[in-house]
């Protein structure tokens, strides 16, 4: 038995972000997320042709698209991995475990000293450089204290220090996203200081449509030019796994909002559910030099 946890009844998730949209939400500056659905079939194809098993999407009385696994006739709902409208969800972020008095290991005992002397940082509240300089010095078996960054995905529950409620779930193609749900996004385009709006050439140029003169000139209009940054930001995220931006995959559109942390209770369920597996094995304390040697940052 494991358990399930919950907010009045309303499923508890954690879901993670990189440290640019962690500040977004910080900010109340990014309300949605767009993931990638993961469909139950390894098949390609995405509507069903009416006589094998398949993937299809049916559309619905609100005239949206909603992304189904046909199994032997039965039309099977995809669930949102990242819950439906009411439950709860946790952002899981860069992190590390510190310690006042490692000299360097951690020597703490039992958990008055561990509630005395341990505290948390995010990454995402770190000046890039510093950041960056943590990977490094870890790839190098070091043991400062900026080196011992826990990746999102390994970040437990208790830790979480941002709170969201999903507020609407939907489906749509990536490439379908408007210019409203860029700035939704949390997705800013940087300016210099005199006003000049600033384009990677190498990352955001090549989702610009292809106008002779137009960078030259300021010819990009401001919805062209929010939408190929985000374009740039899915191709890093998502490109190398195969889901870029050219092949224009199907996602979960999920719009949230940030509030309190929420009193969360656990339910006993059978199996072992997500929000249990991400609770075991977490070391609390800071790793010892033997603990970093070797290991990938």
């Amino acid at each position: 038995m494991g358990k399930r946890f919950t907010v009045d009844g309303r499923r508890v998730r954690g879901i993670p972000f990189t440290g640019p949209m962690v500040c977004a939400i910080l900010r109340d500056a990014k309300t949605e997320t767009r993931r990638v659905i993961v469909w139950k079939s390894d098949r390609a194809d995405e509507v069903h042709d009416g006589e094998s098993n398949g993937n299809m999407l049916l559309e619905q009385r609100s005239g949206s698209y909603w992304p189904y696994y046909v199994y032997d006739g039965n039309e099977i709902p995809l669930s949102c991995p990242y819950g439906v409208p009411g439950d709860v969800l946790y952002v899981r972020e860069t992190f590390w475990v510190g310690c006042r008095e490692a000299t360097p290991d951690c020597e703490c005992e039992g958990p008055e000293d561990e509630a005395r002397n341990h505290y948390l940082e995010f990454a995402a509240d770190k000046p890039k450089a510093a950041y960056a300089a943590g990977w490094d010095c870890c790839a190098r078996g070091e043991v400062p204290e900026k080196c011992w960054w826990r990746p999102s995905i390994h970040m437990p529950m208790r830790f979480a220090r941002i709170w969201l409620e999903v507020v609407e779930v939907r489906v749509e193609r990536v490439q379908e996203i408007t210019p409203a749900g860029v700035i939704a996004e949390g997705v800013t385009v940087p300016v210099s200081e005199e006003g000049h709006v600033l384009i990677d050439v190498l990352g955001v140029l090549p989702h610009l449509p292809a106008r002779p003169g137009a960078l030259r000139d300021g010819g990009y209009t401001t919805d062209e030019i929010l939408r190929a940054h985000f374009a740039a930001l899915w191709e890093s995220l998502n490109g190398s796994r195969g889901f870029g931006w050219s092949a224009n995959p199907w996602v979960w559109v999920v719009r949230f909002r940030r509030i309190e942390k929420p009193e969360i209770r656990g339910e006993a369920v059978s199996g072992q559910p997500s929000a249990v597996r991400e609770e075991k094995n977490i070391p609390l304390d800071p790793p010892s030099k033997g603990d970093l040697a070797g290991r990938e940052c």
